[in-house]
């Protein structure tokens, strides 16, 4: 990807991976099923292997494709972003756990961070991009920061997809540095 990049979302020394989820180690994708397999109304399937992060074992940070039952027998799809954690010293995932859940709608940028995101987005046609996930910054010729998105094509019943998307602040002046499906 690029340089160093500083986390500031993705907090408490996270280890990023930024992989497709199929890079995810068997025993944490076989703890996945196990954990959200048997959900009403829902599904889950990983998506996509943000990081770990070791604090009394072994997290495991995920970005997981949600299809919602909706009234009316309607099914939508979604992201959630979701923190499993494997115990320090038990290889078994019966003992992994969920350690957060967050519906992906509910990120909330710093204001000037969000300012700065729709004002680097304004003149991009043809698709959106909702930040979901803050990965982090990198200090280049200004600043860039590194985000990961809910993106749809502007369409009616187009299905989300992720992308990593960076955009960058030089002299208040905000571009996009990059848009990558992921």
């Amino acid at each position: 990807m690029f340089g160093e990049i500083t986390n500031s979302k993705v907090l408490g020394g996270w280890n990023l991976k930024l992989e497709s989820a199929e890079k995810l180690p068997q025993d944490v994708a076989t703890a996945f099923v196990k954990l959200f397999g048997d959900r009403l109304g829902a599904s889950y399937l990983p998506a996509y292997y943000v990081g770990t992060q070791f604090v009394n074992g072994l997290n495991y940070k995920l970005i997981a494709e949600r299809t919602k039952l909706i009234s009316g027998g309607k099914t939508v799809k979604d992201f959630a972003v979701v923190t499993i954690n494997v115990p320090a010293g038990d290889v078994r995932v019966e003992k992994a756990s969920i350690v957060s859940e967050e519906d992906a709608t509910n990120f909330i940028l710093r204001d000037e961070i969000e300012q700065g995101f729709k004002r680097a987005m304004a003149g991009f046609t043809g698709a959106e991009h909702k930040p979901i996930l803050e990965i982090g910054s990198q200090i280049v010729k200004g600043i860039n920061y590194i985000f990961i998105c809910e993106s749809k094509i502007v369409y009616p019943d187009a299905e989300p997809y992720l992308t990593l998307v960076t955009v960058n602040n030089f002299q208040d002046t905000w571009t996009i540095v990059g848009i990558e499906k992921i």
